[in-house]
């Protein structure tokens, strides 16, 4: 296919808008039309800013305190992270749009891929502003919508949705001539190539290349000498060639890993291991959630590098067979702590890996193991069941005992945070009479 040929439609993605601040406007309308951002763990940099507040040219990444008096002259509306809020959004939100398609891809929590293959093809681009319509009626979230026939495509179409208000949120590139296309493409900086990535971008820039239409007009065998099978797929992509099947099935992962900063240093090793218990249950809870067993635990803790003389030590823990229960992963915690704590250093970040990976139908068992006190047919019922209780009272209703202690040192700070209004029963909004 020549990039004259018409393109046909094939494919949508929806991307939220200023996905955080749009969760935390559901709650809060009167901030509609007004700057906010949402700031990351510890309150420490902004990653997420409505339009108001990338007006007033507040960056991305930006640590807060450079800002703080920005943000008071301007009144802008800083909230703490909620991903409890985000998450629960975010699924709600996939709920609506895996009624709207034959085959969805959840790309990440705040974007989905839609085969329009099947469904409603007389006029797709109508078929996706209901689409958007819905979601914001139902969700309360604003999305944006790029229509293509390659996900490529349709990312760079979205994009375009996104910053041309006179899109009104979905923007179908088989609506442009091809000479049209072309300036599309021209127009699309070689960095903002889904898949391009800042390590390849300045590559691209140093032999001349600028720009996505340039890069789509290269020859195969130049792109396969220097970017490789990965780049010649997506130079077809960019020809409108579709070489990225949409995933309909969620790729197994190959490791899971929590971590956190600390509120305040601690040098108390009681204060690490319930941080890393804490921990080993959140990533306990995604496993189970993926139907994965963990076969090693590694755990790392490490002190500020900005405070001092930096420390940072890892260890590794395998266990005897596989496993998802909470308990067995707090364990391994609790003995990789022994192995790593020193004691007078302050601590500022905590970190724990799951490795060898494996669904829980596939995990060879030890003839040689020692049994444990409660057969593992019960652990995986007794996990179902706290994460049953959890999912409908809200995360932290059932918790180890050790994590049940109000004071933590370690915990982030997050002075700002709104409440977990969709998941947890004490946070659900009051009418007042």
């Amino acid at each position: 296919m020549t990039p004259a040929e018409p393109l046909p439609r094939r494919v949508a993605l929806c991307d939220a808008n200023n996905f955080f601040v749009s969760c935390e406007r559901i709650f809060r309308p009167d901030l509609a039309g007004r700057p906010v951002v949402v700031l990351s763990s510890n309150d420490g940099c902004v990653v997420s800013r409505s339009d108001e507040a990338k007006a007033l040219g507040i960056p991305m990444g930006v640590p807060f305190f450079e800002i703080r008096g920005l943000c008071v002259h301007h009144g802008v509306t800083a909230f703490s992270s909620n991903f409890e809020l985000y998450r629960d959004i975010s699924r709600r939100m996939m709920a609506v749009l895996e009624t709207c398609t034959d085959r969805l891809e959840v790309y990440s929590v705040d974007e989905a891929f839609l085969s329009l293959e099947i469904a409603a093809l007389e006029d797709p681009e109508a078929r996706m502003r209901e689409v958007r319509r819905r979601v914001l009626r139902e969700i309360h979230i604003p999305v944006s919508v790029g229509l293509a026939p390659t996900k490529t495509l349709a990312k760079a179409a979205a994009g375009f949705a996104k910053r041309h208000p006179e899109a009104e949120g979905v923007f179908d590139l088989a609506t442009l001539s091809p000479a049209e296309r072309d300036r599309f493409l021209e127009d699309l900086e070689v960095e903002e190539i889904w898949g391009v990535g800042r390590r390849l971008a300045p590559r691209l820039r140093r032999r001349g290349i600028r720009s996505a239409r340039r890069l789509r007009d290269m020859p195969d065998h130049w792109v396969l000498q220097h970017l490789t099978v990965r780049g010649l797929n997506l130079v077809w992509e960019l020809r409108g060639i579709p070489c990225l099947p949409l995933e309909t099935r969620e790729t197994p992962q190959k490791s899971i890993q929590v971590s956190r900063s600390f509120g305040r240093d601690t040098c108390r090793k009681e204060d690490l291991g319930e941080a890393l218990a804490s921990f080993a249950a959140t990533a306990g809870e995604q496993l189970r959630a993926q139907g994965l067993r963990a076969g090693l635990v590694q755990v790392t803790a490490s002190s500020s590098r900005h405070r001092g003389t930096y420390l940072s030590r890892s260890a590794e823990i395998p266990l005897p067979r596989p496993t998802a229960y909470t308990p067995d992963l707090i364990a391994a915690t609790r003995e990789g702590l022994e192995r790593i704590h020193v004691p007078g250093v302050p601590y500022a970040k905590a970190e724990i890996l799951l490795l060898r990976l494996t669904p829980e139908g596939a995990v060879q068992q030890d003839l040689f193991a020692q049994e444990d006190a409660l057969p593992d047919s019960r652990k995986q019922r007794l996990m179902a069941a706290v994460d049953r209780i959890n999912e409908e009272l809200g995360g932290g209703a059932l918790v180890p005992a050790m994590l049940r202690n109000p004071h933590r040192p370690w915990a982030p700070r997050k002075a700002q945070r709104s409440s977990a209004a969709t998941t947890r029963l004490e946070d659900l909004p009051r009418i007042q009479p």
